[in-house]
């Protein structure tokens, strides 16, 4: 599914005037359509909102190996209409990319909610407040097993998947604290959930609130490289 799609996807992106993670220039398009409602700019927008939901919806999907093409083709549906109908709405033109952003994450996040029943132990559910099903208590207690899981890590592992898995930092300010390459970043995530799913104490406490938890937990470590053009 990933190549076939990325490879439609660079294909549509190219039609742009810039590159779809160039925010600046994406801003700027924004904040002249704001202004004069030109037809030239908000056709560049659509491509772009386009180009950047279906990148993001591809780039959650391809970490997930039960994901198919009818999930992709749903996803970004969704998170698309979503994205352009609040377009009306902005109110910072200056921060439109960012607003696309967590625009983008919300509506795929509450959509694969009310497709699947159970929580996913994955770097979205360990930092989601409002993750379905879990109480306060059975959420504060795993997060206390998996901040102790965490501290038994290896140290190359054990500070970058508290930043990102516990304190939700994004990967760029990772790499600035750090100083490690950003493909690095993500393997050691994807390395650090991989030993999460095998420590006895974070499985016990999987079995004891959420039985079948780790049936669901993607093998994200396959699948590090940046996906946008």
């Amino acid at each position: 599914m990933k190549t076939e799609y990325t490879e439609r996807l660079n294909a549509l992106a190219s039609r742009l005037p810039f590159r779809v993670s160039d925010v600046h220039a994406v801003n700027d398009i924004f904040r002249r359509w704001h202004g004069e409602r030109g037809m030239e700019d908000l056709d560049t927008l659509e491509l772009w909102v386009y180009c950047r939901t279906q990148f993001y919806v591809l780039g959650k999907l391809v970490r997930d190996t039960r994901a198919t093409s009818n999930d992709f083709d749903k996803l970004s549906s969704v998170v698309f209409n979503k994205v352009r109908t609040g377009m009306e709405t902005v109110r910072e033109p200056d921060r439109f990319a960012n607003w696309v952003n967590v625009v983008c994450r919300n509506a795929y996040v509450n959509e694969r909610k009310k497709e699947r029943p159970h929580d996913e132990l994955n770097e979205e559910t360990l930092r989601d407040e409002t993750a379905p099903l879990l109480s306060d208590v059975d959420r504060s207690k795993i997060l206390r097993v998996v901040e102790r899981a965490i501290d038994r890590l290896p140290p190359s592992l054990s500070g970058v998947a508290r930043m990102r898995l516990l304190e939700g930092k994004e990967y760029q300010h990772i790499v600035d604290v750090t100083g490690l390459p950003i493909a690095s970043v993500r393997t050691y995530t994807a390395k650090a959930l991989a030993r999460l799913r095998e420590d006895s104490e974070v499985r016990e406490i999987a079995r004891d609130i959420i039985p079948g938890l780790f049936s669901t937990i993607n093998e994200a470590e396959k699948h590090t490289e940046e996906l946008e053009p």
